[in-house]
């Protein structure tokens, strides 16, 4: 065993071999010992401290550089490290892609069209919720419970969800069959919840926050929520808020008590239609997920 002193720390490799075979010269001289090269054979401390001697001399004329990696394979590992970190860049992007989902709409049987929703970072922020929704949208546990799914389902429709009346509320509300696709009892998820809560004046609402982004850039500003409290909480029940439109004291304050799943990334048109009909409820005659 060699201890180094601690100014060896700073010693180039060199330079630490060097003080390791010296200390070792030193350490056979003082004690006399005899170094056996193989069965039969022995070698004289002197004749140990020439080749020793010799070694260190030889040692020493190399520099710093003799020990690193050849520039070649430096060059050749870089390409790979290269390549390994595109590759995974490439997957991460492909499993970060934005899941949009889409619902055709219709009114007493007549096509209005479709609308589209991207539901950006929601299924880390709330997974739950997240699965629901796109459970449901593409009725992937239809066979199991009919009810697990949108199409046929019509929006709540009386003055206050229709634009023409004082009493509209800048929101369209679509109930569901209450039977939600990820669990037998309601949805309830206060982990996910108390880590993306967003305070506004008169309360609190939780997922996306509202303008972060991009996404409203356009100056529609429209969501759809999922409600925290209620008789349709955790279960079927979504909300399309068309926050940019509204008057300036409602806005965010349209969100409270409920979570921000998803942006509308098109068909304000059909959504400006939906408002006006007074014939009837608008209707999801289809929905899935936009490939």
């Amino acid at each position: 065993l060699v201890i180094l002193p601690d100014t060896a720390l700073n010693d180039t490799p060199v330079t630490r071999v060097s003080r390791i075979i010296h200390l070792a010269v030193e350490y056979r001289s003082h004690h006399h010992i005899r170094f056996p090269l193989h069965s039969g054979m022995k070698m004289s401390a002197f004749r140990m401290q020439i080749i020793l001697t010799w070694c260190s001399a030889f040692l020493l004329r190399f520099s710093p550089e003799a020990f690193q990696v050849p520039s070649s394979h430096l060059e050749r590992t870089n390409q790979r490290r290269h390549i390994s970190a595109t590759e995974q860049k490439d997957y991460v992007e492909n499993q970060s892609e934005d899941t949009r989902i889409f619902f055709d709409i219709a009114v007493c049987d007549q096509e209005l069209g479709r609308i589209v929703f991207n539901l950006k970072d929601s299924e880390r922020i709330l997974p739950l919720h997240h699965e629901n929704l796109v459970k449901l949208v593409t009725g992937a546990v239809r066979s199991i419970d009919n009810r697990c799914s949108y199409v046929n389902c019509s929006f709540k429709h009386s003055p206050q969800f229709v634009e023409t009346f004082p009493q509209y509320r800048w929101a369209h509300t679509l109930q569901g069959r209450g039977k939600n696709a990820v669990r037998e009892d309601r949805i309830s998820d206060p982990q996910h919840l108390k880590n993306c809560q967003h305070s506004v004046y008169g309360g609190v609402y939780y997922g996306l926050e509202y303008g972060a982004a991009e996404d409203f850039e356009n100056g529609e500003g429209v969501v759809l929520t999922v409600p925290l409290v209620g008789a349709y909480r955790g279960s079927t029940s979504f909300s399309i808020v068309r926050v940019g439109e509204s008057p300036q004291e409602w806005r965010e304050r349209l969100l409270i008590e409920s979570a921000v799943l998803g942006v509308l990334e098109s068909g304000i048109d059909v959504l400006r239609e939906m408002a006006r009909q007074t014939s009837g409820p608008p209707t999801v005659v289809a929905s899935g997920m936009v490939e």
